[in-house]
This record gives structure tokens, sequence and C-alpha cells, in this order.
């Protein structure tokens, strides 16, 4: 009985310290709307496939212990939510796992009429561009990055937080789904972290606010030295 006794918290030591190993790399644990869950998926000869509402999400780690990175969209609603798992030889596997409530800052502004709806011409392109997004966002790559950590792509304060949701008149907007640094027109823009280009676009085909005045890569892929180009008239 003392040497069965014994085997559980051994177990469970080897298995945080595999997991805290890994948590060197890993996002800060924040299981809230806009926050990432990271999810012990137990030791495997080969890392398991996870989804998370029907959209792949990263699994990274090794045979020790394998986790599975789940970023929560800020629209999520608090509550019970459930992390599809797959393994070779197994058969899928729901992972449970709890959305907390969350309160972000808020601004409340009195504006003019105008400056709260788009025009009928704005209103389109954005939803063209949403769709193309929606594509955009929806790539995915079985190889995992090397580092999670982002570096900020320039010097300067910020000056609007994630998660802030302003209401104009009354109207509330969808949450800040960014963070602004503000810069000085020409300064460069460095890439925050190694990734491949799958989209380009310029001040004149987006219904967003000019961010950066020029595009300075050409391959298909950049690294974290990287100028991508150059702060233009709204900040990045």
């Amino acid at each position: 009985m003392p040497h069965r006794a014994l085997r559980w918290p051994l177990g469970a030591l080897f298995a945080l310290a595999a997991f805290q190993a890994l948590a060197v790399d890993l996002p800060q644990q924040r299981s809230v709307p806009g926050g990432v869950a990271t999810i012990a998926l137990g030791p495997a000869p080969a890392p398991p496939r996870a989804r998370f509402g029907g959209v792949p999400v990263l699994v990274t780690g090794d045979a020790r212990q394998w986790v599975a990175v789940v970023g929560i969209a800020l629209a999520a609603k608090p509550g019970k939510a459930t992390l599809e798992v797959e393994q070779p030889g197994r058969p899928p596997e729901r992972r449970t796992f709890v959305v907390e409530p969350v309160k972000y800052a808020e601004q409340r502004l009195k504006v003019a009429p105008g400056h709260v709806e788009l025009s009928p011409e704005d209103l389109a392109r954005y939803e063209r561009e949403r769709e193309h997004l929606a594509r955009v966002t929806a790539t995915f790559t079985d190889s995992p990055p090397r580092s999670l950590r982002l570096a900020q792509p320039v010097p300067g304060p910020y000056s609007s937080s994630f998660g802030l949701r302003r209401v104009f008149n009354g109207q509330s907007r969808n949450p800040h789904s960014g963070m602004d640094i503000a810069a000085s027109k020409g300064t460069p823009v460095a890439a925050a972290a190694p990734a491949a280009v799958i989209i380009e676009c310029s001040d004149s085909s987006s219904v967003s606010r000019p961010r950066m005045s020029a595009l300075s890569y050409q391959a298909a892929s950049i690294s974290m030295i990287s100028v991508c180009g150059v702060i233009g008239k709204a900040g990045t």
C-alpha cells in the first residue's frame, strides 16, 4: 500500500514538470472572452488534433505532455466550453473547460451623427472585406511556430487597449480586437513574429483607417527582423 500511495503523487509531479517546461513559451492562461486557455491533453506518442467550435487549434508539446492552446473569441459567452480532441487509435474525446466572465474598459462618446454609421459605399466595402478576411483568418498551418511570443512592432505608448468597447451616442460597437500603439508618421514597423504573408492591402483598398503609408516586404514569408512598412496617418 505505501508504494501504491507514492505512485500518483510522483506521476502528477512529472506531468506538472512537463507542463511547466512548456509554459515558458505558452501564452498566459486566461480563460475569459478574448483570452487564451491552455488545456493539458496528456502524454501520447504523436500529437493529437484538437478543434474548438469546429476550428482547429494549436497543439504543442512532446510525447510527455501535449497542450492545446485555445484562443477564445471576444464575443464568446461565459460558461462551459468544449474542446474536441482526436488521438490516433482512440475514440474522439470532449474536454470541458469554463470561460469566466470579464469586464473590459468602456468609453461612452457623444459624436456627430455622421460619425456613427458607415456610408453606403463604405458599408458595402466593409462587407466585401469581412468575407475575405474571414477566409484569411481561417487559414491553419499544421507545423507549430518556433515561439508564441510576439515582439512590439514599434516603440511607443499604448493608445487603445484590447477589449475596449466604445458606445457612440448610445449605440454599442464591437470591442476592440487589437492593441493600438501611438507612433510618429514614418516610424518603421517590424514584424511581431516570423510569419507567412497571405494577404496584402493598401490604404486605398481598406475601409479601416490608414495605418501604414508603405509596405516594404516582397517575399512570401517574413522574419522578426523584417521591416514590413512605415507608420501612416493613424498609427498602428
